[in-house]
């Protein structure tokens, strides 16, 4: 047994003949540190100390180790951020500086701790950002044993992702987009030209350098007070509508693809045309003319500008089609307007006022830079954003599932609002606030009388605030889909035309005030259009 001095006795509680009988419990530690403190060799007291000092290094590496994994756990958050941001990020210059923002950002909750956190950023692989960072620790208690800081170290890949997509693109295609973006700058291009540029950059943003991108599937919706969906689509025709094609009320010109809005709030709704059919837009044959206006007589001789004034009596183009491009006119070479836009709106026929068609949803970015370039203003009928976004919204609703003809996949498209790792995304852009332009007009909602005379209109004698109303309401309809999940919008005013009631419209209609961009000339439209590509851009973590 070990010596705790050397004159100890042993009483009878501890011996028992020859059997050693230990002390137990409290009396026990007590006789331990008296036999310790009367102990003149103290053989045990090195061990004692070099159990103390293990205990402690023990001790204190435990620390310096929580210490160190708190501050690594700061570190991979910090870089997984960096990351995240340096592939949302469009230029190289930028990937660096907003990974470094966020970096910063995010390992200020480890400054207590750590003395420094270094960031690399490597991006020389188009498609993945890897992102490495390491971070310095000062010890506490293993400084006393010659170690003063630990290194921790993180690193992450984030790869650039597109989740499964149906992006609707609503652009306005009104006369007014002819104008200059920014009137304070005569040679800022008109507002269209600054749509089709800064389309391409979301186009880039979530098309990447590829063509197409798997799940991911863009309509284009152009409108003014009409939209056309395209005169493929004759099964979303009542049966009244069909008959009238077949019968030739179109004549030689045919139908082009417009339609009437559906009465009773369906002209806001999703309800598919097999429980509410839709009739195709028709304007027929009048000379009523009134002021500078030729109400649409196309059956006959019709009056047309000539020198300032109007002269009756031109050659008559029965039946005529609504050509595009110069020649159709020649008369209006020279006018104020000038080029082929004023030709079309100028020419007459049952489709008078149908604008460019809707293209369903399609795969190939091409495809759809095409259709946003060759879009035109039309200097006719007003503006109804309203109607653009509920067909906007048709060209994503489960509920028009295998209708569209002419879009890619389109037994399958659009898919389901459940669909997983799927989003739809609709884009409404407008330049102005909605109207009628002249009581003349025929529209996808009639003459402006018949429109305010409606029985479903509740504002009968402003038309702006009643088509306005109806945005409203499709906006709501929109998004409240399928129990509140259905598609997220983004709105966005272009040019300072635009009144502060229209943008507070808009403002309201966008799934998020942060969703809503107010451009008012072509840079801050492209950073619209860029910030919405990137938002639509997701990313994930990959390591």
């Amino acid at each position: 047994m070990f010596g705790f001095g050397k004159d100890r006795k042993i009483g009878r509680s501890e011996k028992q003949g020859s059997k050693w009988v230990p002390f137990s419990g409290p009396a026990r530690f007590k006789r331990l540190i008296s036999d310790l403190k009367s102990d003149e060799n103290a053989a045990i007291m090195p061990l004692i100390a070099f159990s103390m000092v293990a205990l402690l290094a023990v001790t204190g590496l435990a620390i310096d180790s929580a210490r160190a994994f708190y501050v690594k756990d700061i570190l991979q958050r910090s870089v997984d951020a960096a990351g995240l941001a340096a592939g949302h990020a469009l230029e190289p210059a930028n990937s660096q500086a907003d990974a470094q923002e966020f970096f910063d950002a995010n390992f200020e909750a480890a400054s207590d701790v750590a003395t420094s956190g270094t960031m690399v950023v490597d991006i020389t692989n188009p498609t993945v950002v890897t992102i490495s960072g390491t971070a310095t620790v000062n010890t506490t208690f293993m400084r006393l044993f010659g170690f003063e800081t630990i290194s921790v170290a993180a690193s992450a890949d984030v790869t650039r992702q597109t989740r499964g997509l149906e992006l609707a693109l609503v652009l306005d295609n009104t006369g007014s987009m002819s104008r200059l973006v920014d009137a304070s700058d005569s040679n800022s291009g008109s507002r269209l030209d600054a749509l089709k540029n800064a389309s391409s950059l979301l186009l880039n943003s979530v098309y990447g350098n590829d063509d197409v991108v798997p799940n991911l599937f863009v309509s284009v919706v152009p409108f003014v007070i009409n939209v056309n969906v395209g005169s493929s689509q004759t099964n979303f025709l009542s049966a009244a509508g069909q008959q009238r094609i077949t019968d030739g009320d179109y004549s030689t010109a045919g139908w082009a693809g417009c339609v009437f809005a559906r009465s009773s709030g369906e002209d806001q709704s999703e309800t598919p045309p097999a429980t509410q059919p839709i009739d195709p837009f028709f304007w027929p044959d009048t000379s009523v003319f009134s002021g500078t206006n030729n109400a649409n007589n196309w059956i006959g001789t019709r009056a047309i500008p000539a020198g300032g004034g109007f002269a009756q009596g031109a050659p008559a183009r029965i039946n005529e089609v609504n050509d595009r491009g110069p020649g159709v006119f020649p008369e209006f070479v020279g006018l104020a307007n000038g080029g082929q836009e004023f030709y079309e709106s100028r020419a007459t026929g049952p489709n008078r006022g149908c604008s460019q068609e809707i293209l369903p949803l399609t795969a190939s970015r091409q495809t759809v830079q095409d259709e946003i370039d060759r879009m035109e203003p039309w200097f006719f009928g007003g503006t109804a954003a309203n109607f653009g976004l509920v067909w906007g919204w048709r060209t994503l609703s489960e509920e028009w599932k295998g209708l569209w003809v002419g879009g890619d996949n389109s037994d399958e498209l659009p898919l389901d609002y459940d669909e997983p790792f799927t989003d739809k995304v609709i884009v409404l852009l407008t330049d102005g606030e909605n109207q009628h332009s002249t009581p003349l007009d025929v529209t996808s909602y009639g003459t402006s009388a018949s429109f305010l005379s409606a029985p479903e209109t509740f504002f009968s004698t402003d038309a702006t605030a009643e088509l306005d109303r109806r945005l409203t309401a499709t906006c709501n309809n929109a998004k409240n889909a399928n129990n509140g999940e259905g598609v997220l919008i983004y709105t966005i005013a272009l040019s300072n035309d635009v009144p502060q009631s229209t943008r507070d419209l808009l403002l309201n209609c966008a799934s998020n005030p942060n969703f809503f961009f107010f451009a008012t000339d072509a840079d801050s439209l492209n950073n619209s259009f860029q910030t919405i590509g990137r938002q639509l851009s997701e990313l994930r973590i990959s390591r």
